[in-house]
């Protein structure tokens, strides 16, 4: 079994079936990690348009991000993921959802990444205000595919700018 802080270096385990000529070996597997995020950190002038993608270090299970009914959003809120934004002057105004502004987490389902790439898509026609200041919290209670979670929450935000994205990328030279 875990143990309770995820910390703790000694664990109880109990073998169910006595058997002669079986070995018992600890396996260590690390607890999933926020590895990277964009827009990273800090980032300011942000387009509001932006989509906001976290990347984790294991594959992560879909159930962390549904309610036990199958929704991806409840009472306007998104589950084990936070999205708060501050408009206007920081000292005056205080961080209140910015859920709305957002479809629900989404994880990539192939390619190289597959199941360890979170996004969360801005709604077309209801962007979030320019100027913003906004805060992503990734609770710990997310679980990767093995039912491990994080150690602890991670937070991360950026602010945004005026602007939105309307050009696609430009194509260079494919050789």
């Amino acid at each position: 079994k875990e143990s309770p802080d995820g910390y703790t270096r000694e664990v109880e385990a109990r073998l169910l079936v006595n058997r002669p000529n079986l070995m018992v070996r600890p396996i260590c597997v690390g607890r999933p990690t926020v590895t990277g995020t964009t827009p990273t950190s800090g980032r300011i002038d942000i387009v509001r348009n932006y989509p906001i993608k976290i990347f984790f270090s294991n594959k992560m299970e879909d159930s962390s991000f549904l309610f036990d009914d199958g929704s991806s959003r409840k009472d306007g809120l998104f589950k084990n993921i936070s999205i708060t934004g501050l408009f206007g002057d920081p000292s005056t105004s205080e961080f209140r959802s910015y859920e709305e502004y957002y479809n629900p987490p989404t994880l990539n389902t192939t390619g190289s990444g597959n199941g360890k790439i979170l996004t969360l898509s801005p709604v077309p026609g209801n962007l979030p205000p320019s100027y913003s200041v906004i805060r992503v919290t990734v609770k710990k209670d997310v679980k990767d595919e093995t039912a491990l979670s994080m150690a602890q929450d991670y937070i991360f935000d950026f602010t945004l700018g005026n602007s939105t994205d309307t050009k696609g990328p430009i194509m260079g030279a494919i050789q």
